[in-house]
């Protein structure tokens, strides 16, 4: 892959009508990023597009499509989130700072209003700036240009989110160890009206049944099982991989790895190790 003299990153938000303005004015048309959106609810002329009747997973997709591919990093950022920079640079310096990993994925630490077991555990966060742990939280997403074409287009099947996230968090397995939780920010979900309309908000029991249908589908092509069996988890709870992986790295205590900016991530044999991707069938699944 050749030297890139693209911008480092850009910002992509779903939002019902506009952007985050704190987002807007930290990321949009900066020397090294910029922002993209699409709405749902209303029309926005400045918009990628205008995506009604739509779940949140799909009007990611919309982003992916539809973005210039001229950035080395694609931040999908949910509209309602706080970034919390810990130290002296400001959010936009923070990554730039944190992308100098050269990771396969960028994300940050969970504060209020996330759903991890990280949030509670401050020893954690103080014990090191960065950490490689697996199935974090999808509101914040920082991609390699080189991984666009795997994790995108997501899941989308049951149209429950969920499934999406948890599906993308899968497709992470092959590149753990360049997977990067930059402790230096922290990121909090705010509470807002569009987050009770969410569908896995609306019937958790229905959102659970759906991830577990669609890890149903996507358990046959994945190559690992053995490391549950052995483990004693329950192969077929959608959870159980992610309890086995969280649980393998925090206790190995990994540390992230610098890589060349002109990395290319998408190694088809690495992946293969993995995932049966050869079959159409699995295709046709992610």
């Amino acid at each position: 892959m050749q030297a890139s003299e693209n911008k480092r990153f850009c910002v992509l938000q779903v939002t019902p009508d506009e952007p985050n303005t704190v987002h807007y004015e930290l990321f949009y048309n900066k020397k090294e990023s910029d922002l993209y959106f699409v709405t749902y609810k209303k029309e926005n002329k400045a918009a990628l597009k205008y995506c009604p009747n739509t779940v949140w997973s799909e009007t990611r997709n919309t982003l992916a499509a539809l973005v210039p591919k001229k950035y080395d990093y694609y931040m999908f950022l949910d509209q309602d989130l706080i970034l919390e920079p810990r130290f002296d640079l400001d959010a936009y310096e923070q990554i730039l700072q944190d992308l100098e990993f050269n990771p396969a994925v960028l994300t940050y630490y969970p504060g209020r209003g996330i759903h991890s077991p990280l949030v509670h555990d401050h020893n954690f966060l103080e014990s090191r700036d960065y950490s490689c742990i697996p199935f974090t939280h999808n509101g914040i997403k920082i991609v390699h240009k080189s991984l666009m074409k795997w994790f995108f287009p997501l899941f989308v099947k049951y149209k429950t989110d969920t499934d999406a996230c948890h599906m993308f968090n899968i497709q992470e397995i092959p590149f753990l160890r360049d997977i990067i939780l930059s402790h230096k920010m922290i990121h909090h979900n705010s509470p807002s009206d569009t987050e009770a309309e969410k569908v896995y908000n609306k019937n958790p029991a229905y959102t659970k049944l759906k991830m577990d249908q669609m890890w149903a589908e996507v358990r046959p092509y994945y190559k690992k099982l053995n490391l549950l069996v052995q483990g004693n988890y329950n192969i077929n709870d959608s959870l159980s991989i992610k309890s086995l992986f969280v649980h393998l790295f925090k206790t190995k205590n990994i540390t992230p790895r610098v890589n060349s900016r002109e990395i290319d991530y998408y190694d088809k044999d690495k992946i293969s190790r993995f995932f049966d991707i050869e079959n159409p069938l699995f295709d046709s699944i992610k």
